[in-house]
């Protein structure tokens, strides 16, 4: 759910499906909280992934995304799910980007990596078909003001 300049809450869907939200998409990105993060504090991973999406909207004339604990905390309760090998179908109650790594090295998973995989997918971006690059899309959706 997203909520408009009035407050008013709309439902915004993943790209997948149109890629049209309301006056605020909303972007969630999972961090595995287990060994996602491999040491580094959840709110420092938090505000890199924060950080590198907004380096790569800027790249391509976005606004900066900003926090929201709402999506915070569906984020957090979506990685553990995704964590705990349940539930892997994507969510139609907001836009959402999952990263799954499975390594033994959890150095290959840093939030500067999740996100520049996301923008790389701009090399298979077509216009006229959205889905061949989705994260990226989800990425720089100009639409897109919160993360979580």
């Amino acid at each position: 759910t997203s909520r408009d300049n009035e407050g008013a809450d709309h439902d915004s869907y993943p790209l997948r499906n149109n890629g049209r939200g309301s006056h605020e998409a909303n972007s969630q990105n999972y961090a595995a909280e287990t060994n996602g993060t491999h040491g580094i504090p959840i709110d420092e991973f938090e505000q890199i992934i924060l950080d590198q999406h907004n380096k790569y909207r800027r790249q391509m004339c976005a606004n900066d995304l900003e926090e929201d604990d709402d999506l915070h905390e569906k984020a957090h309760k979506r990685a553990h799910t995704l964590a705990n090998g349940q539930d892997i179908q994507l969510s139609d109650d907001f836009s959402e980007n999952v990263y799954i790594l499975d390594t033994a090295d959890p150095s290959k998973i840093t939030g500067e990596i999740i996100v520049k995989a996301w923008y790389d997918e701009y090399h298979q971006y077509n216009v006229k078909n959205e889905s061949s690059a989705i994260h990226f899309s989800q990425l720089v959706w100009k639409n897109c003001k919160k993360l979580g």
